[in-house]
C-alpha cells in the first residue's frame, strides 16, 4: 500500500495565525462590507461622518481581533495543543496518520477533513474553520512522497 510520509514537524504559532487569518478572512471577505455599510449613510449626512467613520474603524479593528484570539487561544486549550505538538504524518488509502512515535499515533479519517488547500510551499488541512494541520513540503521525505500524498488527496475529492 502507498503512503506518503513525513518528518517530525511542530508548527510555529505565528505561521499558524498567519494561515488561519488569511483563510477566514477569505472565507468571510463580506464581513469587510459592514463598515463600509455603516459610512455611507455618514456620506449622505454629513454631520456624523465622523462619528460612523470611527465606529466602522472600531468595528473592522474588533473583528480582526476576535479572529487572533480564536487562532492565539487555541493553543491554550487541551483540543487545540494537540496541533502545536511535534508530530510525524502519514497519508493512505484509510486515512490521515498522526504520529507523536512509532506506537502512538491517532488516526483522522478523510471524512473529517473538511478541506484541503495547496500552497507554493504547503499544504493545509483544515479540520475546522480554526483547526488545521500545516503541513510544508521540506517535511516530507521526498518529492515521491508528496505526490503520492497529492494523488491520494485527489481521490479522495479533497484537493
Amino acid at each position: 500500500m502507498l503512503s506518503g510520509k513525513t518528518k517530525k514537524y511542530k508548527v510555529d504559532i505565528k505561521t499558524y495565525i498567519r494561515h488561519g487569518l488569511e483563510h477566514v478572512f477569505k472565507k468571510w471577505w463580506w464581513a469587510f462590507l459592514v463598515p463600509i455599510g455603516i459610512i455611507l449613510p455618514g456620506v449622505y449626512f454629513t454631520g456624523a461622518l465622523v462619528w460612523l467613520i470611527l465606529a466602522a474603524v472600531l468595528i473592522t479593528g474588533l473583528y480582526i481581533l476576535f479572529w487572533y484570539i480564536q487562532f492565539y487561544g487555541l493553543q491554550q486549550l487541551p483540543q487545540g495543543k494537540m496541533i502545536f505538538e511535534k508530530y510525524s504524518y502519514e497519508f493512505d488509502n484509510n486515512g490521515l496518520m498522526v504520529k507523536l512515535n512509532a506506537k502512538e499515533g491517532m488516526p483522522i479519517k478523510y471524512e473529517q477533513i473538511q478541506l484541503v488547500k495547496k500552497k507554493s510551499d504547503a499544504l493545509l488541512l483544515f479540520i475546522s474553520p480554526i483547526q488545521f494541520f500545516y503541513l510544508p513540503y521540506s517535511i516530507f521525505n521526498s518529492d515521491a512522497d508528496i505526490k503520492i500524498t497529492e494523488s491520494i488527496l485527489k481521490r479522495k475529492n479533497l484537493l
